[in-house]
């Protein structure tokens, strides 16, 4: 009977138009005969709009951090995680300047019920921003953060990262790929850390005879440790390998000149020699 009566006065407290107070000590409750806020409902609240006016101003000193986070609390829904800080799992809060805050900070965060915060948005005012993303142990998966200043990084810092553009798929023939495009790379600069192929300077390199290359290119179509164009077209190429494959070929063409060279000179000499005891005979 007391809920019925309680129900009917704050109906027609809202179907007349005048302003209505209640004291300023004790909480309402609807739904509820023991609430625990000022306000507190047993059910569910249909309105147009509504207005989240909790914004501390000036420089704090809180004593702690569930000071800090029971002062500048806008908002908070879900399973309730803490009761002393009344967090749940989805968190706004509107931070002052204080002794843990060296400028008014926003502060967005997702929390699931074990209390592993899983996702985070803060801005500080006049200053940097970041979002923020963990998986269930704390650590750091996604970040994307601006210092304030425009510079602005994203990282994926677990080395079983993957982006995919354009594909659903991080994997080419058994191997796993951090970065996957179906489509068009555009850049100004690609720096590659590979292998070099200065082996073919070594002593003990075995350089094939021309005629051998010869031989090779006659019965397969493409220089020996080349990709052939059909591979090439299955299986694409890597840039790092494949450069140190064509330097290969370029130091192996070095090579062959250098030799050649010195053939040539040595032929040079013995055109000399000879052209010395033609003019001799003649004289």
């Amino acid at each position: 009977m007391e809920k019925l009566l309680f129900t009917l006065l704050v109906i027609s407290c809202f179907s007349v138009k005048s302003q209505n107070t209640f004291p300023s000590a004790g909480n309402v409750g609807i739904g509820t005969t023991s609430p625990s806020e000022e306000l507190e409902v047993e059910g569910t609240i249909q309105a147009e709009n509504a207005a989240f006016t909790n914004a501390p101003t000036g420089v704090y000193n809180f004593n702690n951090n569930t000071d800090r986070v029971v002062t500048s609390s806008v908002l908070q829904a879900g399973y309730l995680i803490n009761p002393t800080s009344r967090s749940r799992t989805l968190n706004l809060f509107d931070f002052p300047e204080s002794n843990y805050d060296s400028a008014p900070t926003f502060w967005f965060s997702l929390t699931d019920r074990a209390d592993a915060r899983r996702f985070t948005m803060r801005a500080v005012e006049g200053s940097a921003s970041e979002f923020l993303m963990h998986d269930k142990n704390q650590s750091n998966i996604f970040s994307v953060t601006e210092n304030g200043n425009g510079r602005t990084r994203m990282i994926l810092p677990k080395s079983n990262s993957h982006i995919m553009i354009g594909t659903t798929s991080y994997t080419d023939n058994g191997e796993y790929y951090q970065l996957n495009v179906n489509g068009k790379i555009r850049a100004t600069e690609v720096k590659v850390y590979t292998g070099w192929a200065d082996y073919v300077f070594e002593d003990n390199y075995n350089l094939s005879p021309l005629s051998e290359v010869e031989d090779f290119i006659n019965k397969y179509g493409h220089l020996k440790n080349v990709p052939s164009a059909k591979e090439v077209e299955e299986n694409g190429v890597k840039l790092g390998e494949i450069n140190k494959i064509l330097l290969e070929k370029i130091e192996e063409l070095t090579l062959y000149l250098i030799e050649k060279d010195k053939q040539y000179q040595q032929l040079q000499k013995d055109i000399r020699v000879l052209k010395g005891k033609i003019n001799s005979l003649k004289e």
